[in-house]
């Protein structure tokens, strides 16, 4: 957002609160100012620029103290790249700040109160956590200083997204949530390809061959897949850049390419082509083996996922229930994890391509007693549906960020099964969905895990019981 260069008044002011979104909380004149850049603690000098009903718009101009919680961002990128906004709080006021979104959230959404919030578990690394990351090739570069002009700094990057500059993206050396050997890759193939004389993508006019670059590598096993995203390529441009790199980085087990000619920078449901190596990968939880595709969905922080789903297994009731129902269940991580919980099993998922990699993985543990639907959730849980499969004892939901729909809350409310157990990666939806379900269901407990440092991001777990059982 861009404001007027004249502001409206100055101030001294100390920030009180960090918000979702990386920005900062303010009082000044007895009404809040949102501002860019500072932490809680830190007594900074403002620039008001912009008059809101009921707060302010304003600029940090410069620091007159620091708060004894900032720390030095190891990431030269910080404060242009916008995905680790919290590097500047040590680890334990991060976890102090997001166990509080948690509570603010059921007691401000929820209307909840003297909830059993229990203790948030912290990551065991706050760096070098994610098995995946995806970054974009572009044609133009975000200039990160002011001394940086095109005669200085190549135009092509790879990297991420400037943000809220959807045609420019900042070009990353070093990215410290993934290990050394994800930037040694990253970075051949950025020489590669430049070397290549392919134009890097332009999203604007919707030219150029190199578009996107995904590295995942798996924990417990070992093994690592590259996906190069282009455009058409009848000429194998894409493997004749790659091969070199099989050789260099022999712990790459599976080398694919995926073309996508799209107006935009989605390509799943595209076909995949294996260059060198497997079509998949696999990782390893607890007792049980995953298939992960170019394109399944996995908790990209395997250490914590692990965590996560015994948080879940703890969650269930002691007796074996003899049906459960697993929502959401993507590519049936949570429902095999917990295969010795229940007699029975049965996932249900929009996407029929994850359903797809569950019956595989089931079929990969040797599991007999999971059944998998895909399709619409709302027409898939229909009374028709309760008769034949059974009533569920336990239903576990894992919605996207954007939570449940109303109508499949009142689907769960229909059903009427004595647990619900709502694994959730953004408070504000699971508090206002529980918001719903508490029409007959009393919260029990609930478990924040932090899955991704350095970010406002933050699990959470809820136990729910239904009222009178």
């Amino acid at each position: 957002m861009k404001y007027s260069n004249e502001p409206l008044f100055k101030g001294t002011v100390t920030i009180e609160d960090l918000l979702e979104d990386g920005s900062v909380l303010a009082r000044i004149e007895g009404k809040v100012v949102f501002l860019k850049g500072g932490i809680p603690g830190d007594v900074v000098e403002i620039s008001v620029l912009r008059k809101k009903k009921g707060y302010f718009l304003g600029r940090i101009d410069s620091f007159i103290s620091y708060s004894d919680s900032r720390v030095t961002p190891l990431c030269s990128h910080f404060g242009h790249c916008g995905g680790c906004k919290w590097q500047s709080l040590n680890y334990d006021e991060q976890l102090k700040f997001k166990a509080d979104q948690v509570k603010d959230a059921l007691e401000r959404i929820g209307g909840f109160e003297g909830l059993n919030i229990l203790p948030i578990i912290p990551a065991p690394s706050p760096y070098f956590y994610r098995n995946k990351l995806e970054f974009t090739f572009s044609s133009k570069r975000y200039y990160e200083s002011r001394s940086e002009t095109e005669e200085t700094v190549l135009t092509n990057a790879l990297g991420f997204h400037a943000p809220g500059i959807f045609d420019k993206a900042i070009h990353i050396n070093a990215c410290y949530l993934m290990d050394e050997t994800a930037d040694k890759i990253r970075n051949r193939v950025y020489s590669d390809a430049l070397s290549s004389g392919m134009p890097f993508y332009d999203i604007r006019h919707h030219q150029g061959f190199f578009r996107n670059l995904v590295i995942r590598k798996a924990e417990n096993t070992g093994e690592r897949m590259v996906v190069l995203v282009t455009t058409s390529d009848p000429d194998q441009h894409g493997k004749k850049l790659i091969e070199p790199l099989v050789e260099t980085f022999p712990e790459v087990t599976s080398w694919l390419q995926i073309e996508n000619d799209r107006m935009n920078d989605h390509y799943g449901g595209l076909p995949v082509k294996v260059l060198f190596g497997n079509p998949a990968m696999h990782e390893i939880l607890g007792e049980y083996t995953f298939r992960i595709s170019s394109g399944s969905f996995f908790q990209t922080n395997s250490k914590q996922a692990k965590v996560l789903y015994d948080v879940v297994k703890s969650f269930m009731p002691e007796k074996k229930p003899a049906l459960l129902y697993d929502l959401y269940c993507g590519t049936g991580t949570i429902g095999i994890y917990l295969s010795t919980q229940a007699e029975k099993i049965v996932g249900v998922e929009f996407v029929e391509d994850a359903v797809e990699d569950a019956r595989r993985n089931c079929a990969l543990n040797n599991i007999q007693h999971l059944s998998f639907y895909s399709g619409d959730m709302v027409k898939i849980l229909s009374e028709a549906f309760v008769t034949q499969e059974g009533k569920p004892e336990v239903i576990i939901t894992d919605p996207p960020r954007a939570g449940m729909d109303e109508k499949i809350c009142r689907k769960i409310l229909s059903i009427g099964a004595e647990n619900v157990i709502y694994v959730s990666c953004n408070p504000a939806t699971q508090a206002r969905d529980i918001k719903f379900l508490s029409e007959q269901y009393d919260i029990v407990k609930i478990q924040p895990v932090d899955m991704f440092p350095q970010t406002s991001h933050v699990e959470t777990v809820a136990l729910l019981r239904l009222r009178n059982v």
